[in-house]
């Protein structure tokens, strides 16, 4: 079987509610001269705006191709090519404070963990170069593939979780590559409580709770699962944290369950988003182009609402959040089994529903960016008035406590109003989830601000 990586996040919050279906539509993008590839990773830069590609289940292509997603054309360019690229179930993060991408691991033999690698490549996005990462420590993590990764801007880290060793073991430790210190140092993270082993989970990193989440992937058994996974990267030492399974509030439908799926967090809208993927143990080895939302705040899986272009269903795709265009970006991939798969080159976006513009969605309320570091800036909260009105707004906390309102002068067409993060005190609130509401001559409006410190 071919696999990918992905990186993921969840959330311990439980409400006990009916999934209505969740928020989004699909549509295909026409990208230019696009590679044929699965089993790859996709890292989205939001410096200029571009999707960076890599990897490919056959071991074939030795290219890093970057699309840039803010273009007219789309049309795909190679940035660089190496044979240190010929992998796949290996996991790459966007070094922000850097400006390169990470690659950790995979496989650089075959699909059977014959030959993997636990060797660490850092891509310069200015200069378009690879070079070795130079790394130590007393305890590196084992060659693996079909591992999770994220990376941690809070202390400059690369957070590693599961995969499988040489010998086709799952594994359930996780690693810390300290990017702070030359060399970059790894170490095993002395947990209080380790996730049960996973190959194929994807993760995230959460920024408003500073938490790694992973979700689905393969058990020792080789069945594919729905299980959430969270780990605290708030404090700087990780001895006797704990991954904490994340019990949500309904169960959406016996599909969730599955691997070599696509996940990414939503800012915007404070969820992960689940798509593609397959579970391999059925007789029919059902592949899915279902996807699901996962809200932190309600703790409900929710399945997202189609059209008008549904993709095909398939595995080994990658994906990522573009937080420009606030979309989920859906690339390439395989359909059926290893004898009879088609490799794909397509590319979707998935436009949640608090995506606005002016003259469409004028109902719509947001806030941006979101989530916002309320120590070093504002957000801006937009909303829309189709008379000059009197406009009340209102922040509070997850459980209803009033945080600061306004009452402003809202005008025909677009409004905006600015927040700082502070109370009616002054005082800067603590991170996590706020819920905005919009009160316009009784008909209100709600979406939740992400804040982090």
């Amino acid at each position: 079987m071919k696999y990918f990586i992905r990186i993921s996040i969840m959330l311990p919050v439980l409400v006990l509610l009916v999934a209505v279906a969740g928020a989004g539509t699909w549509e295909k993008i026409e990208v230019n001269d696009a590679p044929y590839i699965s089993g790859h990773t996709c890292v989205f830069n939001g410096t200029d705006g571009s999707l960076y590609v890599l990897g490919d289940s056959l071991l074939a292509d030795a290219n890093i191709y970057r699309i840039n997603l803010d273009s007219a054309d789309k049309t795909t360019i190679i940035v660089a090519s190496s044979d240190t690229v010929k992998r796949f179930g290996h996991s790459a993060v966007l070094d922000s404070t850097t400006d390169r991408i990470l690659v950790f691991g995979g496989n650089v033999g075959s699909h059977y963990n014959d030959l993997v690698t636990n060797t660490v490549y850092s891509f310069d996005l200015v200069n378009n170069t690879w070079e070795v990462l130079p790394t130590t420590g007393t305890d590196i993590p084992a060659a693996r593939s079909a591992h999770s990764a994220v990376f941690d801007p809070q202390f400059n880290r690369m957070i590693i979780y599961g995969g499988r060793d040489v010998d086709q073991i799952v594994l359930n430790d996780t690693y810390i590559l300290d990017l702070s210190v030359t060399p970059a140092q790894w170490s095993k993270a002395n947990l209080g409580y380790e996730a049960p082993a996973r190959w194929q989970a994807t993760a995230i990193y959460d920024p408003v709770r500073k938490r790694m989440v992973i979700f689905g992937g393969v058990k020792t058994n080789n069945e594919p699962t729905d299980e959430l996974w969270v780990l605290s990267l708030a404090a700087a030492s990780l001895t006797s944290q704990r991954w904490t399974q994340v019990f949500p509030g309904n169960d959406p439908g016996a599909d969730l369950a599955r691997t070599a799926h696509v996940m990414a967090y939503d800012p915007n809208a404070d969820q992960i988003v689940v798509t593609s993927g397959w579970a391999p143990l059925t007789l029919t080895e059902a592949f899915y182009n279902t996807s699901y939302t996962f809200d932190f705040v309600t703790g409900l899986w929710a399945l997202v609402a189609p059209g008008p272009d549904i993709p095909l269903s398939r595995r080994n795709a990658s994906g990522v959040y573009d937080t420009i265009h606030r979309q989920m970006i859906l690339f390439g991939g395989a359909y059926g089994n290893d004898i009879n798969a088609v490799t794909l080159n397509d590319m979707y976006a998935l436009k949640a529903e608090t995506r606005w513009s002016p003259g469409k969605g004028k109902g719509d309320v947001y806030n941006y960016p979101n989530p916002f570091n309320n120590s070093t800036g504002k957000t801006t909260i937009k909303f829309y008035c189709d008379g000059s009105r009197e406009v009340k707004v209102a922040i509070y906390s997850l459980i209803g406590e009033l945080v600061k309102d306004w009452t402003v002068a809202g005008v025909t067409g677009i409004n905006s109003l600015e927040w700082d993060g502070a109370n009616g005190d002054g005082k800067k609130v603590e991170s996590g989830g706020y819920i905005c509401v919009i009160d316009q001559g009784g008909a209100k409006s709600k979406f939740k601000i992400g804040v982090i410190r």
